[in-house]
């Protein structure tokens, strides 16, 4: 059973958790031998750039990946909600409206 996240951490504290305990397991090479050149993934620093410049007080508009900072339009998400009832595989050949 997976263990429940303390919501008092935020999702990217625990991906950075995480990323520490790597690099330091990599650098005792307890993962493989060798593992010790790994590096942080620029999507992590970018968003430890993200946070530095918002620990400042700037507002910053943060697009990459993750949790949206802005409401989706109210038409997406019920154009989501009726598209998503459909599980099924489509034609290989594809849809005949977008062949014709």
């Amino acid at each position: 059973m997976a263990k429940k996240v303390s919501s008092s951490r935020s999702f990217w504290q625990d991906i950075k958790a995480a990323s520490t305990i790597i690099a330091v397991m990599a650098t005792q090479d307890l993962i493989v031998p060798g593992a010790s050149h790994l590096q942080l993934s620029p999507t992590l620093a970018i968003n430890e750039a993200v946070e530095s410049v918002q620990a400042q007080g700037k507002k910053v508009v943060h697009l990459g990946f993750g949790e949206a900072t802005f409401p989706i339009q109210k038409d997406v998400l019920e154009i989501h909600e009726h598209y998503s009832r459909s599980t099924s595989y489509m034609p290989v050949a594809g849809l005949m409206s977008l062949r014709q």
